[in-house]
């Protein structure tokens, strides 16, 4: 059976934390920014308690993740939803876990009365292949990021 796609709880928070660091091992870019366990984990944990946190969960096992927010946009009231953490374990892409997560999110934002979804792909794993995935899902690419380290 697939994985279960479905809203984080708090005794998630341990499993999101691991995947977090897992990340950010993975992820030559992110490897440069320090990690604070502490400061994760209460992030984690406020995105779970505002129903910001998606799980992938295989057989008990947290496989995906897709952490979010809903917040007004710059210059109006329109409300938009914005990726903070978007994760497959490496041994789960190239299935469906990912597709699923990014459907459970546009169905979580829409009922917090988001009018659009942001997805960003900022850790460097496999870029070309993350915005494919995303474009194949209807998104449209609309801005290019770049980072200097100073």
């Amino acid at each position: 059976m697939g994985a279960d796609i479905r809203l984080a709880g708090a005794d998630d928070v341990g499993a999101l934390l691991d995947m977090g660091a897992a990340m950010r091992e993975e992820s030559a870019l992110f490897k440069q920014r320090d990690f604070l366990p502490s400061k994760a984990a209460a992030v984690i944990a406020q995105l779970v308690a505002q129903g910001g946190a998606l799980v992938a969960d295989l057989d008990g096992k947290i496989v995906g993740m897709l952490g979010f927010v809903v917040t007004s946009h710059l210059w109006g009231a329109d409300l938009v939803a914005c990726d903070v953490g978007f994760y497959v374990a490496p041994a789960h892409r190239g299935g469906s876990i990912a597709p699923r997560l990014v459907r459970a999110y546009e169905r979580a934002a829409r009922a917090r009365g988001a009018v659009e979804a942001g997805l960003a792909e900022s850790s460097g794993l496999d870029s070309a292949r993350t915005v494919r995935l995303i474009e194949r899902m209807g998104y449209s690419v609309t801005s290019t990021g770049a980072t200097k380290r100073l």
